[in-house]
């Protein structure tokens, strides 16, 4: 017979799972000074000397990083909840990077399962020193930042073992930072460290994607933190973006929490939040005087990057807006509308200005295609929105007979019309296209502005068409909004209007 106690350990096992979980790396750090013993446990995770078998309630590994103003303070691994875990928006396994930031600290998760001993990533600019600069007898102290150690007075060498008489005078820096703000609605933000993602430095393109906040965050933020030598250096800087609960646009100078670093260096951070989906991809500089330019990148031309208008903050040290289309096109007379196939757009931030404005062509071999490349620079946020080297064009029509209500005809007074891009990026100028005819039943005629793919010789003939006089004017022009009402040639306006009052009077006869 089975004991009642069994039967209830049977149950409790059905239903809470009384099994073995994932192994996972299990180890805490918070004081690392470039001790090798330490990098090689739970900050470097080179070896596998801390790993414990997780319980069944325990579904995950994870490991959390935390920096404070450039400087990792902390790393802790270990077995991990799904349902009492960093991210409250859900009970699942979280499936990518989350970082959050809180002004001073950032702190961010990397989250595994399915295999054992999973969270592992290393602290990638975390270094250790020879021998710990032999800092138990007090001789050095590690520089972790670069790796090298920085001995006491009276001693020297790669480890401090040599003893000598030179002395070695520290400053110590002061600093302070400054916060603001609140929200509560969720983001959608790129979240990652360049202490573990060297991508992480990168801007737009290259930048790991943007995933959702770990809880109720309703800003984006990216920060630089430089550390700054006594002389004015810079030893090295690092890069973090992460989700926030409130924003912060400033630069400010602050002190490692390591009292030894904070003799020796002094951390400069700038931050930037903005508040949209993705927008935290450029690297902070001078926040409000940053220019700010569309980046995206289409690979395969399926028109992603056509319409892309969002403007995102560039590196503080780009200077200019770039567009760059490529396409594949019709060796053909271009009055027939070849056909074409765009196959590349690439918008973004440059350091320098394009050398070589506009398109260059090159044949396919053994086709009768060619291969169409147009580049353009520009230096005022959101400029690179349009197609390289091609002109935004007023696109309207209208027609009109005697009955025609002058005040219905828009395309004819087109000044209040927004010149916008054309379809693709073959056409090279704006247009207007004018047909006037007068037929025994008064006069009747259109207009048509738009994208040409050539320019034509400006002119205005009389010509017959299905057996009436026709008077049709035609003109071209290469800068943007140059085909609205108010630049076309004064003889074709004085046309249009001529036109406009016979139509009235037909109309009130």
């Amino acid at each position: 017979m089975t004991s009642m106690p069994f039967m209830l350990v049977l149950t409790l096992a059905a239903v809470f799972g009384y099994t073995e979980g994932l192994s996972c790396k299990t180890c805490s750090e918070s004081y690392y000074r470039g001790e090798p013993s330490l990098h090689k446990t739970c900050f470097d995770s080179a070896e596998e000397n801390s790993n414990t078998t997780c319980s069944s309630l325990d579904n995950y590994c994870r490991t959390r990083i935390d920096t404070y103003y450039g400087v990792v303070t902390r790393v802790y691994r270990t077995c991990e909840r799904s349902l009492y875990d960093h991210d409250s928006t859900t009970s699942a396994i979280p499936d990518s990077t989350q970082c959050t930031w809180s002004g001073s600290s950032i702190s961010c998760y990397y989250s595994c399962g399915g295999n054992d001993v999973c969270n592992t990533e290393p602290t990638r600019l975390m270094k250790q020193c020879a021998s710990d600069c032999n800092s138990a007898s007090l001789r050095g102290k590690c520089d972790y930042i670069t790796g090298k150690c920085v001995c006491s007075p009276g001693f020297s060498g790669a480890d401090c073992s040599i003893t000598t008489r030179k002395a070695i005078t520290l400053n110590v820096y002061n600093a302070a930072s400054s916060v603001a703000g609140l929200s509560t609605t969720r983001r959608s933000c790129v979240q990652c460290s360049e202490e573990m993602n060297p991508n992480c430095a990168k801007s737009a393109s290259g930048l790991p994607a943007a995933t959702m906040c770990p809880s109720s965050m309703d800003y984006c933020t990216v920060t630089k933190s430089s550390l700054l030598t006594k002389n004015g250096g810079v030893t090295r800087s690092l890069i973090t973006r992460a989700c926030s609960s409130y924003a912060q646009n400033t630069c400010s100078f602050n002190s490692p929490t390591d009292s030894y670093l904070r003799s020796i260096y002094q951390a400069y951070t700038c931050t930037e939040s903005c508040k949209m989906n993705n927008c935290n991809t450029g690297i902070p500089g001078y926040s409000s005087s940053a220019l700010k330019c569309v980046q995206c990148i289409d690979a395969t031309g399926s028109s992603s990057c056509d319409f892309v208008t969002n403007t995102v903050s560039c590196p503080i040290e780009s200077k200019y807006c770039y567009s760059t289309v490529e396409h594949f096109q019709e060796k053909s007379d271009p009055t027939s509308y070849p056909s074409y196939s765009k196959t590349m757009v690439k918008r973004g931030c440059s350091v320098e200005k394009i050398k070589s404005t506009g398109c260059d062509s090159s044949d396919v071999p053994g086709t009768k295609a060619k291969k169409v490349s147009c580049h353009e620079s520009c230096t005022t946020s959101g400029c690179n929105t349009g197609w390289p080297t091609r002109p935004k064009c007023v696109q309207c029509s209208a027609q009109y007979t005697q009955n025609t209500n002058v005040n219905s005809l828009g395309c004819y007074y087109s000044t209040h019309l927004q010149a916008t891009r054309c379809s693709d990026p073959r056409y090279t100028h704006c247009g207007v296209h004018k047909i006037q005819m007068s037929t025994d039943h008064g006069i009747t005629g259109s207009i048509v502005r738009g994208c040409r793919l050539e320019a034509v010789t400006e002119s205005c003939n009389t010509t017959t068409i299905e057996g009436v006089t026709a008077k049709v004017c035609d003109q071209t022009c290469d800068t943007d909004g140059c085909n609205s009402a108010s630049r076309i040639k004064a003889d074709m306006m004085c046309s249009i209007l001529l036109t406009m009052v016979a139509s009235k009077l037909f109309t009130l006869m």
